[in-house]
């Protein structure tokens, strides 16, 4: 029997059960508005099995380089996610500022920065703004109803945050799959500098995710 599928009104990446979510205005862009947000984070309330599929592009950020590097655990706990700044073609120092904020996130939701994973968007070719990152991320108020305010911090040329979530009764259990996404276009060449954070409260085997995630 076809398990029904429903779509979450408001629906996004804390509609899942355990994880919250907060963002702030820390300056890395410009501000467009007074709503503007540019820094954020997504937390799970456990450690949570993780999968992720990254760009196949020579040129990478060193947010990417070091979000691969950990998500070969199989285990994370957390996402942070910049946008004004991919954090891209800025040599060593990228990697050394992508471990500065991945601790910093870490140190203020209380784990261990090996679980915490980094996102950068937007302009290529410019240091992170550390001094700024350092001076708002304690700022980041995190809650379940946060998901709207994460899936505007990562917007760039988006005209709108794109967020949604899905649920359906599985053996009895109901789940919830929620997500947050940026790019126009950007799903080609190569998946570019698009990101997208899916979250869900169903149990599932990391090797499976992992299988899934890479089916083109």
């Amino acid at each position: 029997m076809t398990a029904m599928i429903e779509l979450v009104q408001d629906g996004n990446v804390t509609s899942a059960k355990g994880f919250s979510a907060g963002a702030t205005y820390a300056g890395i862009k410009t501000a467009g508005d007074e709503d503007s947000l540019d820094l954020g984070i997504l937390l799970s309330d456990v450690s949570s099995n993780v999968a992720a599929t990254f760009t196949t592009n020579r040129v990478v950020s060193p947010s990417v380089v070091l979000s691969k590097q950990r998500v070969q655990n199989g285990m994370a706990r957390a996402v942070v996610a910049n946008s004004g700044c991919a954090n891209c073609s800025v040599g060593e120092q990228g990697l050394r500022d992508a471990e500065e904020m991945t601790a910093l996130a870490a140190r203020h939701v209380g784990v261990n920065s090996d679980d915490m994973l980094v996102c950068s968007t937007g302009v290529i070719g410019v240091e992170l703004p550390m001094a700024l990152v350092r001076q708002n991320i304690g700022n980041i108020h995190l809650t379940e109803e946060g998901g709207p305010q994460f899936a505007r911090a990562i917007m760039t040329t988006d005209t709108r945050a794109k967020e949604m979530a899905i649920s359906l009764d599985l053996d009895g259990h109901k789940i919830t799959v929620g997500a947050s996404a940026k790019g126009v276009g950007m799903i080609h060449p190569n998946m570019a500098t698009m990101l997208c954070i899916v979250s869900t409260d169903a149990s599932v085997d990391q090797k499976f995710l992992q299988v899934r995630c890479l089916i083109p």
